[in-house]
């Protein structure tokens, strides 16, 4: 009676034990997801703002050519900002030196982003940046993205930086 009562006590720990570490690795695991596409999502605001320096560097008078308002746009690392289309699918590729994310070739991800720009101003561009790995596609205020929904954005302004030389 005492062996089947110390099975059963140390069967009731190991089963805790792998309880724990199966939550262990699927929360790792979240994280990792969370933790990409916040990269992600940051680097779809650095490439439009890359956009916008490289048009001060041909034409300082019209930096925001090609950023005009727009929802459900795409960018990467290999082209140019589009807002055509529907598929904001990145997929994982190699020119075999570096590793990244592009919407065209390569092996497909659980990733997507979706840039939407909006014009306060003129002289300003609100860019944001979505990324998610959920089935949810986030609308353009960003209602419903939410760590919970798989899905992180972030926002920035960018402004027309040319020097005004009061002419």
């Amino acid at each position: 009676m005492e062996v089947i009562i110390a099975l059963f006590v140390l069967s009731v720990g190991i089963l805790g034990m792998l309880s724990l570490i199966s939550n262990s690795i699927s929360n790792s695991n979240g994280a990792k997801d969370m933790i990409v596409a916040s990269q992600l999502a940051q680097e779809g605001v650095e490439l439009v703002r890359n956009k916008r320096d490289s048009n001060a560097l041909i034409d300082p008078t019209n930096v925001f050519s090609g950023l005009s308002s727009a929802d459900n746009c795409r960018i990467d690392v290999t082209s140019t900002l589009s807002c055509a289309g529907s598929s904001y699918n990145l997929n994982y590729a190699s020119d075999g030196v570096t590793y990244r994310f592009v919407h065209s070739t390569g092996s497909s991800t659980k990733f997507s982003r979706k840039i939407v720009i909006t014009s306060p101003s003129t002289e300003e561009r609100k860019v944001r940046s979505f990324a998610w790995w959920g089935p949810t596609i986030p609308s353009a205020d960003g209602s419903n993205c939410y760590n919970v929904n798989k899905c992180i954005y972030v926002d920035t302004v960018l402004t027309n930086w040319e020097e005004n030389d009061g002419s």
